[in-house]
């Protein structure tokens, strides 16, 4: 029964693990059976990536101490054996111990029932599987770098990360043996490059030096000798030099790869920072560029915004000052305008006053005004005027500040005076200097100043 439960279990795996991971506040998924925790490496179901790792390690182990290290010179022969052998063998011991240690943190491997069914996330309780040091799918206390694995389906202690090659998770109890085993693989794969490279150079230059072993003597040149010098199996030139280029090129893929992430973790371990942490900041920055770049259109926008309201509120200003100076230069017109108003209304207003018909004509002939034909057009204008001054709120203006006018009239201009507080020019006063003017020799234009303003 309980072998039965536990396939099952498995099958139902591969549908479990994105439930493992820590979702975000807000998003609810459907809940799918539980499944059991994986104990190490060796749990199935095996990942193809390390099927695939075990065959390399396999092939490079088998065409390089059977077929390409027997054809080195003697010497190097023996030298070659003990480096690459002593390589391989400390890889292949640290990478075993990598994927049969188990990662877990130390209450996950003490619990009674560990590698049992796992109980399922309620999301509706816990958003998230760790909170507050606490697992709630483990249900017990783990450390402050403990992560819950979604492939293992358990917290590993100072979680770095899940290595598909290991097929294991890796954390603070494997990570050296995980690190000693890509380290040992990079040297063993730069040892077998140079080997290759000296059989292909020799090859074509002189391949006398690599048949140095003393049964290729009973074969012809064309014909190779493989597993030299246990078990001698002839195999033609073209084979030879097809495996060569064959493991040469599955050399440069596993040195790119594994020199890679050797030196990735020699960068993590100068930061002191494991992968989790590492990824972690990226995540972070991604966001924060990505928040700067949704940030700077929108300030540029603003600062557009900001601009166009500067520039109405510039244009507005300058067309107030324009329609300012407009109303001013308007309002001078005004002032002037109804300034003469006012003093041809009080010239006319004086000549009128006068009894004699003939001093009238000859004061509006004095001052250059056209003679009404009646006094209701006086009147008239009386009023327009008066409206003018009423609506303008002019103040009086002095005799001074108006400019001199023809002689003639400067006898007339000194009585009127606005400003003054004086008393209203009578029409015997007007008739005395009209008389006056009439009496004085014409040969004269110097103006006369009237006893009044003197």
């Amino acid at each position: 029964m309980n072998t039965c439960l536990w396939w099952k279990s498995i099958e139902m795996s591969s549908c479990n693990r994105s439930l493992r991971r820590t979702a975000p506040e807000g998003i609810t998924k459907t809940i799918s059976p539980p499944s059991i925790s994986r104990v190490n490496g060796w749990s199935l179901p095996l990942h193809s990536f390390q099927l695939i790792a075990w065959t390399a390690y396999v092939y490079m182990t088998v065409v390089g101490f059977g077929l390409f290290i027997p054809l080195l010179p003697f010497l190097w022969r023996n030298i070659t054996y003990a480096a690459i052998g002593l390589l391989f063998g400390f890889h292949l011991i640290v990478h075993i111990t990598a994927v049969t240690i188990d990662p877990a943190d130390s209450n996950v491997r003490h619990k009674e029932n560990y590698g049992g069914i796992m109980p399922i996330l309620d999301r509706a309780k816990h958003k998230h599987v760790i909170q507050n040091q606490f697992c709630h799918l483990c249900e017990v206390t783990v450390g402050v770098k403990a992560k819950h694995c979604s492939a293992c389906n358990k917290c590993i202690a100072d979680f770095d990360h899940h290595c598909k090659w290991l097929n294991n998770c890796v954390g603070s109890r494997n990570y050296w043996f995980f690190f000693s085993s890509v380290a040992s693989a990079v040297l063993g794969i730069i040892f077998l490059v140079l080997v290759l490279l000296y059989i292909f150079i020799q090859y074509f230059v002189n391949p006398e030096e690599l048949r140095t072993d003393p049964q290729f003597k009973n074969y012809p040149a064309n014909v190779w000798l493989a597993f030299l010098p246990l078990y001698a199996v002839p195999i033609s030139s073209l084979v030879l030099l097809s495996l060569a280029v064959i493991t040469l090129l599955l050399n440069f893929v596993s040195l790119l790869l594994l020199g890679h992430l050797l030196l990735f973790h020699l960068y993590l371990m100068f930061r002191k920072l494991s992968t989790f942490d590492y990824m972690t900041q990226g995540r972070q920055k991604q966001s924060t560029n990505l928040q700067i770049k949704i940030s700077i259109p929108l300030k540029s926008t603003i600062i557009n915004i900001e601009t166009g309201q500067a520039d109405e509120q510039k244009k507005t200003f300058i067309d107030q000052v324009s329609c300012a100076k407009r109303q001013r230069s308007s309002l001078s017109t005004a002032v002037s305008s109804s300034m003469c108003l006012g003093f041809n209304r009080d010239l006319s207003q004086a000549c009128l006053s006068l009894t004699n018909a003939d001093s009238i004509n000859q004061c509006y002939k004095s001052s250059n005004l056209l003679k009404p034909e009646n006094e209701a057009v006086v009147d008239k204008k009386e009023q327009t005027a008066s409206s003018s001054e009423d609506s303008l709120n002019l103040e009086p203006v002095s005799s001074s500040e108006i400019l001199p006018g023809p002689s003639k009239l400067e006898s007339l201009v000194v009585l009127y005076n606005t400003g003054m507080t004086q008393e209203k020019t009578t029409a015997e006063d007007l008739s005395k200097v009209i008389q006056n003017q009439n009496s004085a020799p014409t040969t004269s234009e110097a103006p006369n100043q009237s006893p009044l303003n003197s």
